[in-house]
């Protein structure tokens, strides 16, 4: 499947969108926030781009400015009205960059998506009855890691099954969760800056995230580490190396599947 990063703030029109992408296409959703979608292309190389500038700003200049100076080869699809996109135009008009406007039906979205991939359209199933026939409810499952090797390893364990999102930090996962509740978090022990324990306080002590269940997911076996964050309530602790079917038994028996 052809790899590709859906930009945006995550909402339902986003969401219906993503559910219908994913049947066709390896799709990872990335906030819109330049740090962390620059992280993302250090650990994974999308063959192409797809940005939803619903509720974009100014500041989203940045991430267009990114695109256009680093990753030309990447297309990249932008979704939205025309005044929303007029405010990028210095970047859109560019050869690297197409334009949907909305209101657009979701298929045409997934067919102009193989379009500029060079995929047949009659590879494709697109009709309204596949689209609504996309699997919803679809749980979504939070990596964080600051080891890009371990972030794709579990990805592709559990990418099948799940909505998976991906954070490079324990900073980074915050920002996320400021904007999405995933079902679970996979969550690394020993990271620089703000390591495992410090962002497993952040989510207990955030209203929004404090239920959500964290599985520790890293090679620190220190009973002393270990005993330092059983106070918040980890949902478990999962030593490295971990194979695949414990990972998707342990993501199983957490979501109720």
């Amino acid at each position: 499947m052809k790899k590709i990063f859906f930009i945006g703030k995550f909402n339902v029109i986003m969401q219906n969108i993503y559910l219908a992408m994913s049947r066709q296409f390896d799709v990872q959703v990335c906030p819109a926030e330049y740090e962390i979608i620059e992280g993302l292309f250090q650990m994974i190389s999308p063959e192409m781009v797809l940005i939803s500038t619903m509720d974009f700003g100014a500041e989203q200049e940045r991430i267009y400015q990114m695109l256009a100076e680093k990753y030309e080869w990447v297309p990249v699809l932008s979704i939205g009205k025309k005044d929303e996109l007029r405010q990028f135009y210095e970047f859109t008009q560019k050869e690297q960059f197409h334009e949907i406007y909305r209101p657009v039906k979701i298929g045409a979205i997934v067919e102009e998506t193989a379009r500029i991939l060079g995929i047949p359209a009659d590879a494709l199933y697109t009709s309204k009855e596949d689209v609504a026939n996309v699997r919803s409810g679809t749980k979504t499952v939070l990596l964080v890691d600051d080891s890009a090797i371990q972030l794709r390893q579990v990805r592709e364990i559990l990418k099948d099954k799940y909505r998976v999102l991906m954070a490079p930090s324990g900073l980074a996962a915050m920002d996320i969760l400021s904007k999405e509740k995933p079902d679970l978090i996979f969550l690394d022990y020993d990271m620089p800056v703000v390591d495992g324990r410090v962002t497993l306080k952040k989510i207990r002590a955030n209203k929004s995230s404090k239920d959500i269940p964290v599985v520790f997911l890293t090679a620190i076996n220190s009973k002393e580490k270990i005993l330092a964050v059983m106070h918040l309530n980890p949902s478990d602790y999962l030593l490295k190396p971990v194979n695949a079917n414990r990972i998707l038994e342990t993501a199983e028996r957490i979501l109720g599947e």
